[in-house]
């Protein structure tokens, strides 16, 4: 399990869209990215989560998945945090869980009965954000996390 925890003062993320689709970003060039540190950004009912280069080797343990599991819950005492655990029906899915610093919006959205994917995003080409999948998100809350169980637990 991958547990980035920001702690570090950023400057104002930016976002350009088209429709759902991240074109750009400055996360890539902050200090938050430079730590290692994952973001995840909701758009158009999609949660879009950026992958800096450092742990651009975890995008293949998510490819894995055939749904994403979004769990709200208090991590070591932190409310609002979110784990995304990519389901495959193994013993050891891949998750991540992040702060409340790693997130656009606390918690969960407030619509969660339309259909919602999760889209990963590396920086790609000449910095521009470069899609490496995207699936399905079934959301759930418990009281603390890892919660780490399988959809049907």
């Amino acid at each position: 399990m991958l547990l980035t925890h920001a702690i570090l003062p950023s400057p104002v993320l930016t976002f350009e869209n088209s429709g759902p689709d991240l074109i750009a970003t400055n996360f890539w060039d902050t200090p938050l990215a430079a730590a290692g540190c994952c973001f995840l950004s909701w758009h158009q009912g999609v949660a879009r989560l950026l992958v800096p280069q450092a742990h651009i080797a975890v995008v293949r343990e998510m490819s894995t998945g055939r749904e994403v599991l979004m769990t709200s819950g208090t991590y070591r005492g932190r409310t609002d945090c979110l784990e995304l655990l990519w389901e495959d029906h193994s013993v050891a899915p891949f998750s991540i869980t992040l702060s409340p610093e790693q997130l656009d919006r606390r918690g969960m959205p407030r619509v969660v009965d339309r259909a919602t994917t999760c889209a990963v995003y590396v920086r790609g080409f000449r910095g521009k954000p470069s899609i490496m999948g995207e699936w399905p998100v079934l959301f759930r809350r418990a009281a603390t996390l890892p919660c780490l169980q399988s959809w049907k637990s």
